[in-house]
């Protein structure tokens, strides 16, 4: 088992990965800047993605505001 990483999107849905840890702080660094990265468990906002196996991340879009 890898990492889940759930990509949510609006209204309501998801797209689940299950990646390698490395492939999974990839695909997070390349969009970090549209998402929000959270532990699913913890439901904490990670700050130092530093990711390893059976961990269930969620990417949450960011809100454009104006």
């Amino acid at each position: 088992m890898g990492v889940k990483v759930k990509i949510l999107s609006f209204p309501g849905g998801y797209e689940e990965l299950d990646l390698s840890p490395e492939e999974a702080e990839k695909l997070v660094y390349k969009k970090k800047e549209q998402y929000i990265v959270v532990d699913w468990a913890t439901k904490e906002v990670l700050q130092d993605i530093k990711l390893k196996k059976g961990q269930v991340i969620a990417l949450i879009p960011k809100i454009q505001g104006g």
